[in-house]
């Protein structure tokens, strides 16, 4: 079964709101920044969604429940029951905003006829919380799309960071015998930065508040480009001068406007900082 419709309501609560509470019809993907702009101005620290669906007689007996998007963390309850969730909910969240999550449906949980799922999303105004359709089935038939996912999402980006980290040390180790060749030098430090960054596609648990995690990662990124950029034109000789103060620039500002912008307008800026940086490259 996939699910895509749902009933929604805010709510920071730890266990599922009853149905005498302002459940509002949503479809599903649902995008808070689209759906509920006032809710993450606010940072709202989360809501429920509830689903109800039906289950024919004679299903599988070993059923999960398979979220494959979500942003940041969610936990599931069937029918009044906890059956797993993505790790803390207080700060630092766990983020799952790249890894999809597979549970298991306890034996004689599920009944046949009609069932309910709860789900609790917990987020922040630093991120674009959102919920995708989830999957109620078999695992046998589940559990390799969820594998797929993993390997494509985490752990082909954990394999690119150690490849990335690599390069970056091999590239300071040139730099470091051949002084004058700054490129290698910039090149290096850019690579490890990148493969820092590249890290919040895979951590689940940080050391960390979100909104702090959130400015480090955007803010890198405009860092380990600029020093990228700077290293390829240095390294072409192709000129590009004009260029330089502005990507300097963006080292420096990039941090320092996200660590004083407001909450409602950060992912407005960003946004901005990353148009930047495309226009730049």
């Amino acid at each position: 079964l996939t699910l895509n419709q749902a009933d929604f309501v805010l709510d920071a609560g730890n266990h599922p709101p009853p149905d005498s509470v302002a459940w509002r019809p949503q479809s599903l993907p649902d995008s808070w920044p689209v759906n509920h702009a006032a809710a993450v101005a606010a940072d709202a620290p989360g809501g429920w969604y509830r689903l109800k669906f039906h289950m024919p007689a004679g299903f599988d007996p070993l059923q999960a429940v398979y979220l494959p998007k979500l942003g940041l963390n969610a936990a599931v309850y069937l029918n009044g029951r906890w059956i797993g969730d993505g790790g803390r909910f207080s700060e630092p969240v766990a983020r799952n905003w790249n890894r999809p999550l597979l549970f298991l449906v306890p034996p004689g949980l599920l009944q046949p006829g009609d069932n309910t799922l709860h789900l609790r999303l917990r987020s922040s105004a630093y991120t674009q919380a959102s919920l995708h359709p989830l999957q109620i089935g078999p695992e046998r038939l589940l559990r390799p799309q969820y594998e797929r996912a993993l390997f494509l999402r985490v752990t082909l980006n954990q394999t690119a960071s150690l490849l990335i980290a690599g390069m970056g040390l091999l590239m300071l180790s040139l730099w470091w015998r051949r002084r004058q060749d700054v490129a290698y030098g910039y090149f290096g430090i850019s690579a490890l930065i990148w493969a820092a960054q590249s890290s919040n596609l895979y951590l689940v648990d940080v050391p960390v508040a979100t909104a702090a995690w959130e400015i480090f990662i955007n803010s890198s990124f405009q860092i380990f480009s600029a020093f990228l950029l700077i290293s390829l034109l240095r390294f072409t000789a192709a000129g590009g001068r004009p260029l330089l103060p502005l990507l300097w620039f963006s080292v420096v500002a990039s941090p320092l406007t996200q660590m004083l912008a407001p909450a409602r307008h950060y992912l407005a800026l960003t946004a901005f900082w990353h148009v930047c940086t495309l226009v730049c490259a």
